[in-house]
C-alpha cells in the first residue's frame, strides 16, 4: 500500500492492525529492512512516501539518495546485480572481438 500522508498511515495502521505492536520483527515491503517495533516501522515507511527521487531499476522501490538505492540494490536483487554485471562483460568482450575482427588483417 503507498500512504499520501503520515494520517493515512495512521488510519491504515489503526483500521487494519489493531494500532498494535508486537515483539516479531517489523520488515519493510519497500525495501525489506527489519525493525524492531512497528512504530519503527510506520516512522521507515513514511520515508519512502515523501521526496525520492532515484528509482530502483529492478522494482517500484524509490530511494532519496545513492546509498540508500545501493543497499537496497545489493540486499533485495543480489543476483540480478550480479547478472547485469555480467552481461556488461560480455557487452565488452564482444566489442573487443568486433575490434579484432575489423584489423586483424593489418596485423597479420
Amino acid at each position: 500500500n503507498t500512504f499520501p500522508n503520515k494520517r493515512t498511515l495512521d488510519d491504515h495502521i489503526s483500521d487494519k492492525h489493531n494500532g498494535t505492536t508486537s515483539s516479531e520483527p517489523f520488515p519493510c515491503e519497500f525495501c525489506g529492512l527489519v525493525l524492531v517495533n512497528f512504530e519503527g516501522l510506520q516512522e521507515h515507511v513514511l520515508k519512502h512516501h515523501t521526496a525520492s527521487p532515484l528509482q530502483c531499476r529492478y522494482c517500484d522501490v524509490r530511494a532519496a539518495n545513492s546509498e540508500a538505492l545501493q543497499t537496497h540494490t545489493i540486499e533485495m536483487h543480489e543476483e540480478l546485480v550480479v547478472l547485469h554485471s555480467m552481461a556488461k562483460e560480455v557487452e565488452k568482450l564482444s566489442e573487443g572481438v568486433s575490434l579484432f575482427e575489423t584489423f586483424k588483417g593489418e596485423l597479420a
